[in-house]
């Protein structure tokens, strides 16, 4: 094949807007225990019936689940509690395998079941398991290889390091070549007070070879205590006390100045425990679009439009 600029080629687009590009893979990571596994049944379930929920919208397609972490059961209880609070979604279709062996010795037996269930999108729970516990950079080469060779859209669920240093960049563990291969990367963060039904999921996109970063998005997930009723509705992350810390620094400060009242950049950096460097380019950065200055010189002072 031949790539000119006169070749006719259709506009990127969604398969699970905003987490997974149509056929691509995508990678979501965050700590164990935050809910990523049910989370990506849901998307599963939008899928199947080419739904919109909690904000997200879904093509249709027949989704498949390679689950390397629980079992049959545990993914039917799920999908019940979702359903349970979700209506539309009973009469989702997942299509359900459990998996032992690295991905990259499955290649050619879940190429014929996508052949013949035309399955359009795969979950891989979870990475770390799919490459056979290796963490490496060959091991990252061959599970992603695999992905590539399936020509579906993916959601792979990942784990995180058990130490990262302050500052540091929250990443996936294992090779820097899980980020790489991967078109586009999201963070799921949790906040929950001990024994309330509702917490609040932070999903913050890292990367994005197809597009620019998506905002952070901010979603309520409301779970009985018997885990048989699973809610998901849109949530604002400035209204989240721990989460609103890890939105990036313009969200921050249009949140910060949103109360009317007037801020030298001096006194933003001091509320919000940031860098008065930081604060000055973003000010300077956004001037004039998401908050205007009052006065010159060192006693400037900054407030948003409309506060």
């Amino acid at each position: 094949r031949i790539l000119t600029v006169e070749t006719p080629v259709e506009a990127i687009t969604y398969q699970v807007n905003p987490f997974v590009f149509l056929g691509k893979p995508s990678v979501m990571f965050g700590d164990g225990g935050l809910g990523k596994s049910s989370f990506a049944l849901f998307l599963a379930m939008l899928i199947s019936v080419g739904e919109s929920q909690a904000g997200i919208q879904a093509l249709p397609g027949n989704p498949l689940y390679l689950d390397y972490e629980d079992s049959y059961d545990v993914h039917v209880r799920r999908m019940q509690a979702i359903a349970a609070c979700h209506p539309t979604l009973e009469r989702a279709t997942v299509r359900y395998q459990s998996c032992t062996e690295p991905l990259a010795n499955l290649t050619q037996p879940l190429l014929r079941r996508i052949q013949t269930d035309a399955i359009s999108f795969v979950v891989l729970d979870s990475l770390a398991a799919a490459t056979g516990g290796d963490a490496g950079a060959e091991a990252a080469t061959k599970v992603f290889r695999a992905i590539r060779m399936l020509r579906v859209g993916a959601l792979v669920i990942a784990h995180v390091p058990k130490t990262q240093n302050e500052g540091q960049e929250p990443s996936i563990y294992g090779s820097v070549f899980y980020k790489n291969f991967a078109r586009s990367t999201w963070e799921l963060r949790r906040e929950q007070e001990v024994d309330a039904d509702s917490a609040v999921i932070g999903l913050f996109n890292r990367k994005s070879n197809l597009s620019r970063l998506h905002p952070p998005i901010g979603l309520k997930v409301t779970q009985n205590a018997e885990s048989t009723r699973i809610q998901y509705e849109p949530f604002d992350l400035s209204q989240a006390a721990e989460l609103k810390a890890s939105l990036p620094w313009p969200n921050q400060i249009r949140n910060l100045l949103e109360d009317g009242v007037p801020r030298t950049s001096a006194e933003i950096a001091e509320e919000l425990n940031a860098g008065i460097s930081v604060i000055k380019v973003t000010l300077s950065r956004h001037k004039g679009l998401k908050w205007h200055s009052l006065g010159e010189g060192r006693g400037t002072k900054w407030t948003a439009w409309g506060a």
